[in-house]
């Protein structure tokens, strides 16, 4: 959503035992298909999933949409998820650069009614 990253500006950093999670808020991880602690991330996330909070996944350049399509198979992620929106897989786009092209992993969260970014470390 075109919100997240018109929020960015606000960017703080909070610790993941800080964030109280609401409808509507998104997780932003920028990951590689090639990365172990990408995948460990990932799951770690999928793992602590709420409900009404959805996680858009950014791939870096190296990443194919193959590469990608395989990647989320191997972490089951299920397609409903993706068709739902719930879970977005993004190939490289103008999001990492808007960003500074964080290293992967690197996690943001976005709180809807505050309409901030903050980076979870």
């Amino acid at each position: 959503p075109a919100e997240v990253y018109q929020a960015k500006a606000s960017l703080s950093s909070v610790s993941p035992t800080n964030l109280q999670a609401d409808p509507g808020d998104r997780y932003v991880l920028f990951a590689s298909t090639n990365c172990d602690r990408c995948n460990s991330r990932v799951n770690s996330l999928l793992a602590e999933l709420n409900f009404d909070v959805s996680i858009d996944i950014h791939f870096t350049k190296q990443d194919t949409r193959k590469s990608i399509t395989d990647w989320a198979g191997l972490m089951q992620i299920s397609p409903a998820a993706v068709e739902t929106g719930k879970i977005t897989l993004n190939p490289y786009s103008q999001i990492a650069v808007d960003f500074g092209n964080p290293t992967p992993p690197s996690l943001y969260f976005y709180d809807k009614s505050s309409n901030s970014v903050s980076e979870v470390r």
